[in-house]
């Protein structure tokens, strides 16, 4: 395929990985598929084993504090207008524009396979994009925008759309496209950010979450907006990360949260705090270091890696997913005397680097039923909701049972909380 100009090359790309998933989505629905598949298989990526722990970083934030806790980061690549739209989004979202694509392959992802790159939307949408032409060409990233709904029984999925659509028209749908027209946002981006509410009430619902459900949907009829950021957060936290099949450590930013949260006061709405069943909680809070720059995270790589990080980390996510108690809580222990070393030699770390200068503060949370017996302190609670101290469990379909993991970890970050280094 290498004769082939751009845009043929992305047609035929475009035609192979829409083949795989095709693939993919009947082992799925032939019921075929167990928790140690992965879509798309690891193979898709470099220096990436089927056991390592993947991660996705969190938008608005610089993706360099985030790859050296993981086995690998995946950053999605979205079409943009031209480069520079691409270099403001890229710089503003993840700390990098496409000057530095060359050093990231050559470095992060074919030197280390700590970093890759995923499309996440139709690789002909690319092709005005040209200077990613190569990316395309020697990775061949994969299409990671796998239809959530495939994972729900059809006539299931059909009842439940009709029912959040009946709620969303009470004023929903309109109050938010009105919204949004006026901030700018495009009518297909509009409608994207719709369907994906709609998934996340039918995704809570599958799952069991019926108080959760039964709250969302009052609120869609007497407070639009507060239902709107009770979606957002509660999709962030359990409806992507539970239907994901990469399994991916989902990373979101406490900015990122209170901005959800706060939405409905900065739309000059009055918001009552409604008290909602928690869903888990942190079971680890600790200082870790920040790099800002890929040459900074070079170097707290290998001081992680020094004290073994990812191992207590992949096996602390193996505990949380096979329910062993007892693992996860010495785990948790191992890790937090892993990151209290690590941030001890602060001192050390600013007498002999220049690239690293700040820590940030890190959470570790669980959800799922196994928070229950676990010490920690409520997600929902610590971000302002009155939440009852409840953890709830998900009622899962035979066929999801056998695919997804009802338990599993994520990582909080406070990039705001930034702290000196110990001269």
């Amino acid at each position: 395929m290498r004769g082939l100009g751009f845009k043929e090359y992305l047609e035929d790309y475009e035609a192979k990985e829409f083949e795989e998933l095709e693939k993919f989505i009947k082992k799925f629905k032939e019921g075929k598929t167990s928790r140690d598949d992965r879509y798309p298989p690891t193979s898709r990526f470099i220096k990436v084993d089927k056991k390592a722990l993947i991660a996705y970083p969190p938008p608005n934030s610089p993706v360099w504090c985030i790859i050296p806790f993981y086995d690998t980061t995946v950053v999605p690549l979205h079409p943009s207008k031209d480069k520079k739209s691409f270099d403001r989004f890229y710089q503003a979202s993840y700390g990098f524009t496409s000057r530095h694509i060359d050093r990231i392959v050559d470095e992060f992802i074919k030197g280390v396979g700590r970093m890759q790159f995923a499309i996440n939307a139709k690789p002909t949408l690319f092709e005005n994009l040209e200077f990613l032409e190569p990316v395309f060409r020697e990775l061949k990233p994969p299409y990671v925008a796998v239809p959530a709904e495939i994972f729900i029984d059809e006539k299931r999925f059909r009842e439940l759309s009709i029912e959040y659509d009946t709620l969303a028209s009470f004023g929903l749908n309109s109050l938010l496209t009105k919204i949004l027209s006026r901030e700018g946002v495009p009518r297909e981006s509009i409608l994207g950010r719709l369907k994906a509410l709609k998934f996340y009430y039918v995704g809570l619902k599958v799952l069991g979450y019926d108080k959760i459900t039964d709250k969302l949907g009052d609120l869609m009829i007497s407070n639009p907006i507060e239902a709107y950021y009770l979606h957002r957060i509660l999709g962030d936290l359990i409806v992507i990360p539970t239907f994901d099949p990469l399994r991916p450590i989902r990373n979101v930013s406490v900015e990122d949260l209170r901005k959800l949260y706060g939405l409905g006061e900065d739309l000059v709405f009055r918001i009552k705090r409604n008290i909602v069943p928690e869903i888990g909680r942190f079971i680890l809070r600790k200082q870790v270091l920040y790099p800002e720059t890929m040459d900074g995270c070079l170097e707290v790589i290998q001081r992680y890696d020094a004290h073994k990080l990812r191992n207590v980390l992949r096996a602390l996510d193996e505990g949380v997913k096979r329910k062993e108690v007892d693992l996860v809580k010495t785990k948790r222990e191992e890790l937090d005397n892993v990151l209290q070393n690590i941030w001890d030699e602060a001192e050390k770390i600013k007498r002999t680097s220049k690239l690293v200068e700040y820590g940030i503060s890190a959470a570790f949370g669980l959800i799922g039923e196994l928070a229950s017996p676990i010490p920690g302190i409520g997600v929902l609670a610590s971000f302002g909701f009155n939440a009852i101290s409840k953890i709830v469990g998900m009622k899962l379909g035979k066929r999801i049972a056998k695919f997804i993991y009802p338990n599993y970890l994520f990582t909080i970050f406070d990039f705001r909380d930034k702290h000196k280094l110990k001269d």
